[in-house]
């Protein structure tokens, strides 16, 4: 394994294990999670990888950190609620997926508090 593969490998469990601890939302999760499926290997036909990268594919249009700051008041409440509705439909797929993804990259070892 290549340092860049080990790297990714943690990013990707942290990033899961923060969805099911509740610490990260689905669709940022989603974004990060199909940015590292080229680096891991397997992930790139995995089915939970994939759905990462559908839902990310469906929300790159959604205004996420840093870039916020550069959209208006009033289209940013927009996309916003536009946002909590991705959550919503694609949450508890996401978060079945970020578990079966810690129980593949494990270890686990989740944080306290």
């Amino acid at each position: 394994m290549s340092c860049q593969h080990d790297l990714s490998r943690a990013r990707a469990l942290a990033v899961a294990q923060a969805v099911v601890l509740g610490r990260l939302d689905v669709v940022r999760a989603a974004w990060a999670l199909s940015g590292l499926r080229h680096d891991i290997d397997g992930a790139e036909a995995d089915a939970d990888f994939l759905l990462m990268a559908g839902v990310s594919s469906m929300t790159d249009h959604l205004p996420l950190d840093p870039v916020r700051h550069h959209w208006a008041p009033e289209a940013l409440a927009q996309k916003d609620a536009e946002l909590a509705e991705a959550a919503a439909y694609w949450g508890d797929e996401v978060r079945a997926s970020c578990e079966r993804i810690v129980g593949r990259l494990g270890p686990v070892v989740f944080g306290t508090g």
